[in-house]
């Protein structure tokens, strides 16, 4: 199994957390629907009250809990209207509006672009994993996405290959330093699922407006690489500190930062420029 990690965040601290929490599904076999069914029909009101009080309580518990999971049961995998992949803050966030990540290209939650990109190159062939991109690659198929109170989790399968792509924020309400940090991890991981050794090499890329409220802004991009990672900024020459107000708004200050290991310089793209 291959796996690559990728920070992204805002240099300005996050005011509130933007998220929506969804819980797991609860599973359960057709025989405890069966016993649900049987023990509400078979119990009489004489039967009840004939029973010890601490038996007839984990009678009801596991009546509650058995109807509990049936209904659990009817309930259709989650499709949310947007599915988040950064999710710091009202101003700085990312989603996609898309049935699967390939679909459309990610957005702001107004709606504005804020495009972020990915590619995996399977034994020499180049396939999409986030963005449409003008749709001049194929995407990799797409079979499932899991979104969960911190992560939100695509899976991909095609030419032997499953690929398993993460998007977590560590929201975490018990330490409120960590609540604070505007920051998003990006994990790949790939395995062989035919049996087969395979070539895997990915590209993680950032459209340079992602800091800034319109494209008609100057943006500066520079680079920092030091023992351990390499490190693209990017941000708005201009700076304007809190001098925008509204709800249709983009964070036009602070800066936007991509931290990698050193093994993945060569591939950071700003834009489609290499940097």
């Amino acid at each position: 199994m291959l796996q690559s990690n990728l920070w992204a965040c805002p240099s300005s601290i996050a005011g509130h957390i933007v998220r929506s929490a969804f819980p797991e599904r609860l599973v359960t076999s057709s025989p405890t629907n069966r016993m649900s069914a049987t023990l509400t029909h078979q119990l009489n009101p004489e039967i009840i009250m004939l029973m010890n009080p601490q038996r007839l309580l984990k009678l009801i518990v596991a009546i509650l809990l058995a109807t509990h999971v049936a209904w659990a049961q009817q309930i259709p995998p989650l499709r949310p209207p947007a599915v988040p992949l950064v999710a710091c803050d009202p101003y700085f966030s990312i989603w996609s509006p898309g049935d699967k990540l390939t679909d459309a290209d990610t957005v702001h939650w107004t709606g504005k672009p804020h495009s972020i990109f990915s590619t995996v190159s399977i034994d020499g062939k180049e396939l999409r994993m986030v963005g449409k991109m003008g749709s001049q690659l194929p995407a990799l198929p797409q079979t499932d996405v899991s979104v969960l109170p911190t992560r939100t989790i695509y899976t991909f399968e095609g030419e032997g290959v499953r690929m398993t792509l993460t998007f977590l924020t560590p929201a975490l309400p018990d330490d409120v330093e960590l609540l604070s940090r505007p920051i998003t991890y990006v994990a790949w991981e790939g395995a062989a699922i035919d049996g087969k050794p395979h070539s895997l090499s990915w590209q993680f890329g950032v459209n340079q407006f992602v800091a800034a409220n319109s494209q008609d802004q100057e943006v500066v991009v520079s680079q920092v690489t030091n023992k351990d990672f390499v490190i693209t900024k990017m941000g708005t020459k201009e700076q304007p500190v809190l001098q925008k107000r509204g709800d249709d708004l983009r964070i036009d200050w602070g800066y936007f930062y991509i931290a990698a290991p050193r093994p993945f310089e060569s591939e950071f793209k700003v834009g489609s420029k290499p940097v």
